[in-house]
C-alpha cells in the first residue's frame, strides 16, 4: 500500500534535513593531524655556511632580493636596530636604524614587518609602519602608515588587508584590518577546545602569543602557538581548517605564575619564529622552556618543521643550538638562522642549503 501524498513530503523533507545537518558537520569538523618527530634530518656541516657576529638578541631575519639579509637587533647593542650583511658571504653592508624622531629613526623598538625585492617595512609598537627603499647599498625613506594603535607588532602585510599581533589588547590572538578603513575588522580568537583556568581565563590575551604568516593567493593563514603545542590552518576569515600537534606530548596549561600574573619561566615554549615563501611554512620549534635550552647550551636542539600552506609536513630539520630567528629563501633553496652562541661567546648567522 502506498504512503499519501503529504507522508511522502513530510518524510523527503525529514530526510534532506538530516543530510543537510551531516554534511555542515562534516564541513564544520576540524581536522585533526600530528607531526611525527621520528624522522629528524639533521643539518651537515657541508651545507652550512656560517659567521660570527656581536653576541645580542637578534630575534628576526628578513632578506630583500635574496640577496640582502637584515638581522633585527632587538637590544640596540651597537646603537642601530637593523644589521644588513650581503647573504652569499655575510659581509657587513650596512647598520642602520637609531632611536630619534628622524624619519629613518625610531621612537620605540622596531619590527621587522616585510621585505621583497627593494622595500623595507617597519612598524613600531606606538601604531607607525615605516617603508624603506634599497637602493645603492643604502635605505630611503619612502613612506610612512598606520596601524591600530599601541602594541600592534609583527605586521603581516597583504593586497588589502593588514595582519597582526597586540597581546596587550586582549581581544584576541590575530588582528585583521581593513587597509581602506585603517579600521579592524576581525579578530581571530583564542582556540575554543583549549580548557583554560580561571587565571588563565583571566590572562588569555598573554596565552594567545603566536608566530603566523599569511598567504593570499592560496587563502591560508599558519599560525603556531608559543605557549601551547598547536599549529593551525585557517582561512583567510581566521576559520580553523586544521589543527597540528607536534609529535605525542599533550597540550600543558598552566602556564600563568600566579605570583607574578605572567607567563611560568616553566612555560614551555613551542613555536618561536617563522618565515615563508610561496610554497612552504618554516616553524622554529623547541618543546622547552627557555631555562632548558639555555641550561643545555651546547647540547640543546632547535627544530624546524617544514610544512606546505594546506599542513602537510614536507621534512623536519634540526641543528645543534639555540636559533633565535629564521628566514628563507624564496625559491626555498636556503634556510637563514640566527643562534645565540657559540663557543666564542659570540652570535651566528647560518645559512644552510636545504636539500630536496
Amino acid at each position: 500500500m502506498s504512503l499519501p501524498y503529504k507522508t511522502l513530503m513530510k518524510s523527503s523533507l525529514l530526510l534532506l534535513v538530516i543530510l543537510f545537518f551531516i554534511c555542515c558537520k562534516k564541513n564544520t569538523e576540524q581536522k585533526q593531524t600530528i607531526i611525527l618527530l621520528d624522522d629528524i634530518i639533521e643539518m651537515e656541516e657541508k651545507n652550512l655556511k656560517e659567521s660570527s657576529i656581536e653576541p645580542s638578541c637578534y630575534s628576526q631575519i628578513g632578506l630583500i632580493g635574496d640577496s640582502i639579509l637584515v638581522l633585527n637587533d632587538m637590544c640596540n647593542v651597537n646603537e642601530y636596530f637593523f644589521q644588513f650583511y650581503n647573504s652569499s658571504d655575510f659581509k657587513t653592508l650596512l647598520s642602520f636604524g637609531k632611536i630619534g624622531p628622524a624619519p629613518n629613526e625610531f621612537g620605540s623598538i622596531p619590527f621587522l614587518t616585510k621585505t621583497d625585492r627593494v622595500n623595507f617595512f617597519v612598524s613600531e609598537p606606538h601604531g607607525v609602519l615605516k617603508e624603506f627603499q634599497w637602493k645603492n647599498n643604502n635605505l630611503t625613506y619612502k613612506d610612512k602608515g598606520l596601524l591600530p594603535g599601541a602594541g600592534a607588532r609583527d605586521i603581516v602585510l597583504s593586497a588589502d588587508k593588514i595582519y597582526g599581533k597586540n597581546t596587550t589588547e586582549g581581544k584576541g590572538m590575530i588582528f585583521i584590518q581593513d587597509t581602506s578603513t585603517n579600521e579592524i575588522s576581525q579578530w581571530i580568537n583564542f582556540p575554543t577546545d583549549i580548557t583554560l583556568s580561571p587565571l588563565e581565563k583571566e590572562h588569555r590575551q598573554l596565552l594567545g602569543d603566536n608566530y603566523f604568516a599569511v598567504n593570499s593567493s592560496k587563502k591560508r593563514i599558519i599560525s603556531g602557538m608559543r605557549h601551547f603545542n598547536r599549529i593551525q590552518v585557517l582561512d583567510l576569515n581566521g576559520e580553523v581548517i586544521q589543527n597540528i600537534q607536534v609529535g605525542k606530548e599533550p597540550i600543558k596549561t598552566k602556564v600563568i605564575d600566579p605570583e607574578t600574573n605572567f607567563i611560568s619561566e616553566d612555560a614551555p615554549i613551542y613555536i618561536n619564529g617563522i618565515a615563508s615563501t610561496e610554497k612552504y611554512i618554516y616553524l622554529l620549534y623547541y618543546g622547552k622552556t627557555f631555562n632548558e635550552m639555555d641550561s643545555e647550551e651546547g647540547k640543546a636542539k632547535s627544530m624546524i618543521l617544514i610544512i606546505d600552506w594546506e599542513g602537510i609536513h614536507e621534512k623536519t630539520l634540526a641543528i645543534n643550538g639555540k636559533v633565535e630567528a629564521i628566514s628563507a629563501s624564496n625559491d626555498d633553496r636556503s634556510v637563514f638562522l640566527a643562534l645565540k652562541d657559540n663557543k666564542e661567546g659570540l652570535s651566528r648567522i647560518v645559512k644552510y642549503t636545504v636539500g630536496k
